[in-house]
């Protein structure tokens, strides 16, 4: 909800559904790979979305703090999840379809 409520920039809205697909959180809980994926299938627009996260990842980082009440929270990282792409591209390969 940090996400859809605190990030504005256009360029997310852009990509269409953002969907938090998994959260990794390293073992000292000092870094989290956080893959989101987009709505959108062009490349250009999905850069331009997770570029935006990018860029207020530090400012989620401070809040994900304040509202856990914990002093410091994981560094974010934000990857391109293209787990679904792939099973898609799969399940049309198995159905005869061409790539």
């Amino acid at each position: 909800m940090l996400i859809v409520r605190e990030v504005k920039d256009p360029r997310v809205a852009a990509a269409g559904l953002l969907t938090i697909t998994r959260v990794r959180l390293s073992k000292d809980g000092h870094r989290a790979d956080v893959l989101v994926s987009f709505l959108s299938d062009s490349a250009r627009v999905v850069d331009g979305a997770l570029g935006a996260l990018v860029k207020m990842a530090g400012y989620l980082r401070g809040e994900v703090a304040r509202r856990l009440g914990v002093n410091r929270a994981p560094e974010i990282t934000f990857v391109h999840d293209t787990s679904a792409e792939l099973v898609a591209r799969i399940e049309n390969l198995a159905r005869g379809g061409s790539e």
